[in-house]
């Protein structure tokens, strides 16, 4: 189909407590916008060292502190045309993109643009034909003609230390997802690394892709966190890029 939508309509709740950047300008590409354009649009020349050693749109974000990384992306699908693309609800603001489908609008269009434009597994559509909000965003990208606001994730390490034996956070593990969504955050060891780590800040709506260094499925990271119950737990945590309280947040982080 042209849509898959992984939601949590089947999900378990997981209390820790209960269970033991490229550059500031906003970069608007269609299909037919070459990757020096781009850069021109950034106030780049391809021989500024910040794009010659840009490999990715991460590679961008990280080598610039500027503010948010956004794109925004113009599609066209004939009639009957997939846009190919497999996407997560869960936090009701975006849509987060699990991966792009073979055959479809979204593959057609990364093969003609370079890699800092292109729609990869991660990022997140904030927007699309004006509609804001995951479900409204999810209908909208229905429709023949998409104008779409895309925004990269910050990915970065968090270590936590467990108190008394439990992260004092609320988790939902969906069913058939590769990541684990932060529903609640209470007072506790993860409240304690926002205040040492103020541009790392871990809110409510992110998601924890990897855990002491596994990446799985939603029920094998959980498990992961079970399984270091009263140990330091090492998590990788995505989040909408540029969207933070913190004036240091950014898109890029860890190629992971």
């Amino acid at each position: 189909s042209s849509l898959v939508d992984r939601r949590h309509m089947r999900f378990l709740s997981v209390g820790c407590v209960d269970s033991e950047g490229r550059a500031n300008e906003t970069i608007t590409a269609d299909a037919d916008t070459p990757t020096a354009h781009v850069w021109a649009m950034q106030g780049m020349s391809e021989d500024d060292s910040k794009v010659v050693q840009a490999r990715s749109a991460a590679d961008l974000c990280a080598a610039s502190s500027k503010g948010p990384c956004e794109v925004k992306v113009k599609l066209s699908k004939a009639e009957g045309q997939p846009l190919g693309v497999e996407l997560d609800t869960t936090d009701q603001v975006s849509v987060w993109v699990i991966r792009v489908l073979p055959g479809g609008v979204l593959e057609e269009y990364n093969r003609s643009v370079g890699p800092d434009l292109r729609i990869e597994a991660g990022d997140y559509i904030t927007e699309a034909n004006g509609a804001k909000g995951s479900m409204q965003i999810y209908r909208a990208l229905a429709k023949s003609s998409l104008e779409l606001v895309v925004r990269r994730a910050h990915r970065f390490p968090v270590v936590l230390t467990p108190l008394q034996g439990a992260l004092n956070c609320e988790m939902v593990v969906p069913v058939d997802a590769k990541f684990l969504y932060i529903r609640k955050i209470s007072p506790g060891p993860v409240t304690q690394w926002n205040s040492e780590h103020p541009a790392s800040t871990v809110r409510v709506g992110d998601r924890i892709i990897a855990v002491g260094g596994v990446r799985g499925t939603s029920s094998e990271l959980a498990a992961e966190i079970k399984r270091l119950s009263g140990m330091p737990v090492h998590l990788v945590v995505s989040q909408i890029g540029g969207m933070g309280p913190g004036a240091k947040t950014w898109c890029g982080g860890l190629d992971i």
